[in-house]
């Protein structure tokens, strides 16, 4: 790939410029020239293997001519060869050409490559049944999603994403008040008046993205995150970055996501959310997406409505946590994250759930004030700049009642790895 930092040629795997020693956090496809992320095994817009790329298409040409050419020379040598012993056996009547069946066929889905196709993959096949994603036998399935979503029109339509099973739920296309018309709340300041937002449809995550689904991302691609490259990530209630601490140690050494297949993966910078979702064929929610799925247009507090948090509608700062903003009358069940989908009778209006507690989630859109302007350079094309971060909603498990509205927001550093920030995808 060519570098962004240095312009020179390196590894398509490479995170690091072995020369400005900057992290390389996009490149051209070297076969497409579409802007793919770093450590994407797989090109999204054209299948292109990044990882052990075949020759490039500009230079197949003379090794086709070669190939072509050795195969009709065997094909006439085996016919000259062939020839007379097959007119032979039709003389005698036993001619393998008159009585044989017709050769076996290979099924295949129509618009899926073979199974030892190029750009192929080995995958894991998730079953979601009653809210529960388990891991079956493995499968082929080619990168990135395996055809788009169909159009979304209305409210209730659902699509089960193939790479990875997950359900997305449809937004129509829209306008509605992004914000608060009036701050009601402490420190709600950057909450107001952000102005008549129109969006078109868009499909979104129905739940966060779940540690099976990112094992299964890390499986296929080798992606290897931020906190697992320094060795250490920001846990909840503790000053500095605790060591170990990753999405597969969450709270650091001696923690574990063993049985927590189906709860939120975190531990997430910016750039691993980003990359998860552009491998499935997506990109993460702009801001303005995030809030719409969370409230619609109807000017609500939270994603259920008007009425204040109980603990079956969330998971954020209650008795199981031993903090001082802990609501302690509360019980959600659980002292970290929850299972995904725990909480249905706290879905938004399109049936979007988790949109407020378990986990932070990451946007595509810089952290700006408002009005919202989605043309004033606020929604990430690539990267973040120098400087900039970038908006975070919902709220998570650590958070008080006041703290998970549907409104809040807040700036990130974009490469912060955090126990209690996690993401979602949309599509478009």
């Amino acid at each position: 790939m060519k570098c962004p930092h240095c312009g020179q040629e390196h590894q398509n795997q490479a995170v690091y410029c072995p020369v400005t020693g900057n992290q390389i956090i996009a490149f051209e496809c070297p076969n497409c020239t579409q802007v793919v992320m770093a450590a994407t095994a797989f090109c999204p817009y054209c299948g292109f293997n990044l990882v052990d790329p075949p020759v490039p298409v500009a230079r197949r040409g003379p090794l086709l001519v070669v190939a072509a050419g050795a195969v009709i020379l065997t094909v006439i040598a085996l016919g000259l060869i062939l020839l007379p012993r097959l007119l032979n056996f039709s003389s005698a009547g036993n001619s393998p050409l008159s009585s044989a069946s017709p050769p076996a066929r290979l099924s295949q889905t129509p618009g899926t490559p073979a199974p030892d196709g190029i750009g192929s993959v080995i995958s894991q096949t998730l079953t979601v049944q009653a809210g529960q994603i388990s891991t079956l036998t493995p499968s082929l399935t080619p990168p990135n999603i395996l055809g788009a979503p169909p159009a979304c029109t209305a409210t209730g339509q659902t699509w089960l994403r193939p790479l990875d099973a997950m359900q997305m739920v449809c937004v129509p296309t829209g306008s509605f008040i992004i914000g608060m018309k009036t701050c009601v709340f402490v420190g709600c300041g950057k909450e107001v008046n952000g102005g008549t937002v129109n969006l078109d449809a868009f499909w979104i995550d129905q739940t966060e993205v779940t540690n099976a689904m990112f094992s299964l991302f890390v499986a296929q691609t080798g992606y290897v995150t931020g906190a697992e490259r320094t060795g250490s990530a920001a846990v909840n209630g503790n000053p500095n970055p605790v060591p170990g601490a990753n999405w597969r140690h969450p709270q650091g050494t001696g923690s574990s996501i063993s049985g927590l297949d189906n709860h939120p993966v975190v531990q997430m910078s910016w750039y691993s959310a980003s990359a998860y979702c552009n491998w499935a064929g997506g990109s993460l929610p702009t801001e303005a997406q995030w809030e719409k799925a969370a409230r619609d247009g109807d000017s609500r507090l939270f994603p259920w409505g008007n009425d204040l948090p109980k603990a079956n509608l969330l998971n954020a700062a209650d008795s199981s946590l031993p903090v001082s903003w802990a609501q302690k009358d509360q019980n959600d069940g659980y002292r970290y994250t929850a299972p995904v989908g725990s909480y249905p009778d706290g879905s938004s209006p399109y049936g979007v759930e988790d949109m407020a507690g378990n986990a932070w989630e990451w946007t595509r859109s810089i952290y700006k004030d408002y009005p919202y302007n989605p043309g004033d350079g606020r929604e990430i094309q690539t990267a973040p700049g120098p400087g900039d971060k970038v908006t975070m909603r919902g709220g998570g498990f650590y958070d008080d009642y006041g703290s998970v509205r549907s409104t809040l927001r807040y700036g990130g550093i974009p490469d912060l790895s955090h126990d209690a920030t996690g993401f979602r995808c949309v599509y478009p």
